[in-house]
């Protein structure tokens, strides 16, 4: 958008012979080249005040605001741009990703989990009306659709987090991210599987595997193998767990771990290294190293059914659960 303040300042100042003081937003704009984020987002605050109907200075202000670690303040200002012109797609994608940021990098700390996890869900379910509403303006964004997986499995909405996740996938957006965390979803959305289920989900893995030589996703395609299998499991008989150490104590001394994912493993009496492995979501302790073949992986303990990775590293192949850091920078890539 053309700044008609700046260039009639400037013509006049050529008439004059002397050059204008910048205005703020020119200032913004300098401190946000330099990466000064900070100070840019001072000087597009004080462009707002001076003229608050300018969408590009609330653009700006949120911009600057979100890569300086304040997304609830940047999803406030982001808000005031998508208000300004409900028809900028621009305007409510970056009012999505920075309600997006508050529940992942949230500013504020509250000693009330209830409260707190209260306000990520809603704060989930805005960022992802905000998507909803960027792919209606502007349909051929295809990038939106992963966001938008990630807002609705934060917010807690498996089945249509699996849906965006396999439009990411479809449109060809970190295809084998996309596919391995519509699988995880769509586990979460279940309350038991049938083996006919099991395979379709399992082929879905195997062609993300094909997709990707990324050794964290593939490790994510592991751990999803291994909460299929759990599913599919008899139900466990922590009788037979217990009988079968008091059986053998020597054994559990010797793996070094008395921990639930090894009683689980014990109880349905296979201690294969596929088994052990699906246990401890793809990776075991040092204390299996004498046993061959497992390298000193340290154990992960899934929260949920989707298990393993963390969503700040491979942009949501993680648990929803516990493991709400990310980054947008991600996202702005795509």
């Amino acid at each position: 958008m053309v700044r008609h303040a700046l260039v009639a300042l400037l013509v006049l100042s050529a008439c004059e012979g002397e050059p204008p003081p910048p205005d703020p937003f020119t200032l913004g704009y300098r401190a946000a080249i330099a990466g000064d984020h900070e100070a840019a987002a001072g000087h597009y605050r004080d462009a707002t005040e001076e003229r608050p109907g300018d969408i590009d200075a609330w653009m700006g202000l949120a911009r600057e605001q979100l890569r300086a670690g304040k997304p609830v303040a940047a999803s406030a200002a982001a808000r005031e741009a998508a208000d300004l012109d409900a028809g900028s797609a621009d305007a409510h994608e970056l009012l999505g990703r920075a309600l997006l940021a508050a529940v992942t990098e949230p500013e504020e700390a509250t000693e009330a989990p209830d409260q707190r996890r209260a306000m990520s869900s809603d704060r989930a379910a805005r960022a992802a009306e905000a998507f909803v509403r960027v792919l209606r303006l502007d349909p051929e964004r295809a990038r939106i659709h992963f966001a938008l997986g990630r807002a609705h499995e934060l917010a807690g909405r498996h089945e249509e987090a699996a849906a965006a996740y396999d439009a990411s996938a479809e449109a060809e957006v970190l295809p084998a991210r996309s596919r391995v965390a519509a699988v995880r979803n769509r586990l979460s959305a279940s309350a038991e599987l049938a083996e006919e289920r099991a395979a379709e989900l399992r082929a879905e893995l195997d062609a993300a595997e094909a997709l990707t030589d990324d050794p964290d996703v593939r490790a994510a395609i592991a751990s999803q193998r291994g909460a299929i299998g759990r599913m599919l499991a008899p139900p466990r008989d922590p009788g037979l767990a217990a009988a079968r150490m008091e059986k053998d104590p020597g054994l559990l001394g010797a793996l070094g771990s008395s921990e639930h994912a090894l009683v689980e493993v014990m109880a349905r009496d296979a201690l294969d290294e596929d088994s052990l492995r699906d246990a401890f979501g793809g990776g075991v302790s040092t204390g299996l190293e004498g046993l061959g073949g497992f390298e000193g992986q340290r154990p992960r303990y899934p929260e949920g059914r989707g298990g393993g990775g963390t969503i700040e590293g491979l942009g949501g192949l993680g648990n929803a659960g516990d493991s709400l850091g990310g980054s947008i920078s991600a996202m702005d890539e795509d």
